[in-house]
């Protein structure tokens, strides 16, 4: 018989101190550091650098950060899906193929033709869309493909980006950009951050070491800890006998510790569990997956939620807040836009610092160019007049030793001519 789902709220001071006690027993999650190149997408290419594989989360300049369940959820506006059911590899005896047939109502003769010829990565695929109907919650499928990408990216120092690219884009603008329209639409049952987020443009002409010098300068106060579109809720820090959330992706599994970001929920941080996080990650083939797919498959049959901050936990439009209070947050969110702004105002100025840089430095690696060319041109121009020089000496040099054999010759004939003369002479008086 299965287990029955549970989930246990704990008070967030107990959460603080199980966490730092078990930390200090346990000990870290470090891991040697990546240094990457890769990917098209200027953006992206800078994220990857800034991504920590041993803690499985982002850490720009000293600041850790990582996209939670809780806030794709909000972002996929998921209102029917459990929170607790998660996307698991199926690791029963029918075959992906039988089911896949079924589903487009065709032969497996012809499934198996095509999958011949464009492999078996897209079975997980499919099998994630028959799963929905049940309303499982898809965002830490998302989360974990996000996660295990990123660390592939910065482990190979290359390849394909196999996250959702576009969730993490939105992610990122909500933290670190102001977003036009009011936060309190939040409130609202038809806002979408991803419709606002395809309907605004990101900056013009920003490179790679633009994005990497704005965010390896960026402060604590430059950064929206809260997105603007997170309604306050409970957070879910742990499952299982883990210490952390295990994720089940669609080629593998993988960690991640919510409580690195406690501040992305208005509350305090402390120190987290991280032991063992940076072996946490298994794939779908080898020895014991399936036993590690069940394991966190029953682990996420109890799972541990805490409050991270003091603020009550908000709700849609239609709850039985009174108005003054309804007033009192509108106003306390129209004071957050404002400081968003304000934030945005300074990446801004950094961006353009950082635009000035690259400029100046372009500048001066013309100048040299032109310099070196110029001194080149010069050095030939002396070279070839030291060569003219030496071909004038060499010239005068057989000049003269060709006067000097000629003078030779003329001086031994007139002397053997003398010398003969008087051997005459001799000869006449003898």
């Amino acid at each position: 018989m299965d287990e029955k789902y549970s989930s246990q709220i704990v008070q967030n001071s107990e959460v603080r101190q199980w966490s730092e006690a078990l930390q200090r027993q346990e000990g870290d999650s470090l891991q040697a550091d990546h240094v990457s190149e890769l990917l098209e997408d200027e953006l992206l290419r800078a994220l990857i650098q800034f991504w920590n594989p041993g803690y499985n989360c982002f850490t720009f300049n000293q600041e850790d950060m990582v996209p939670t369940i809780e806030e794709y959820i909000a972002l996929l506006h998921i209102e029917e899906a459990q929170e607790n059911r998660i996307y698991s590899k199926s690791i029963k005896t029918q075959p992906f193929k039988i089911k896949l047939a079924k589903i487009a109502g065709v032969r497996e003769e012809w499934v198996v033709a095509r999958t011949k010829q464009k492999g078996e990565s897209e079975a997980a695929v499919v099998d994630l869309f028959e799963q929905l109907p049940k309303k499982i919650n898809p965002a830490p499928v998302i989360l974990a493909e996000t996660f295990r990408s990123l660390n592939a990216c910065r482990r190979l120092g290359g390849g394909r980006f196999s996250g959702c690219a576009q969730l993490l884009y939105v992610w990122i603008r909500s933290h670190f950009w102001k977003i036009e329209k009011i936060s309190y639409h939040r409130f609202s049952t038809s806002y979408s951050p991803l419709r606002e987020f395809l309907e605004q443009d990101w900056p013009k002409g920003v490179t790679k070491d633009m994005w990497i010098d704005a965010f390896r300068n960026i402060r604590d106060k430059d950064i929206v800890w809260r997105a603007p579109w997170q309604i306050q809720s409970e957070l879910l820090y742990k499952c299982g006998d883990y210490n952390w959330v295990m994720l089940l992706g669609l080629w593998g599994g993988i960690g991640y510790v919510p409580l690195l970001v406690l501040r992305q929920y208005d509350g305090r941080q402390f120190v987290p569990v991280t032991a063992g996080l940076h072996s946490s990650e298994f794939v779908f083939h080898g020895n014991n997956y399936k036993k590690n797919i069940l394991q966190a498959v029953r682990a996420w049959k109890r799972t541990f939620r805490t409050r991270a901050g003091a603020a009550k936990v908000m709700s849609t439009v239609g709850s039985s807040r009174t108005s003054a209070q309804l007033t009192k947050e509108l106003n306390e969110e129209k004071h957050r836009v404002k400081s968003m702004k304000a934030r945005n105002d300074r990446l801004l100025k950094s961006l353009e610092k950082g635009k000035q840089k690259v400029e100046e430095l372009e500048l001066v690696k013309r100048e040299r160019i032109i310099k070196y060319k110029a001194e080149n041109r010069e050095a030939m121009k002396e070279l070839k007049r030291e060569k003219d020089r030496v071909k004038e000496l060499e010239d005068e040099k057989n000049s003269i030793l060709e006067g000097f054999e000629a003078e030779k010759t003329i001086m031994f004939r007139g002397f053997e001519a003398e010398m003969n003369n008087m051997l005459v002479e001799l000869d006449d008086r003898g």
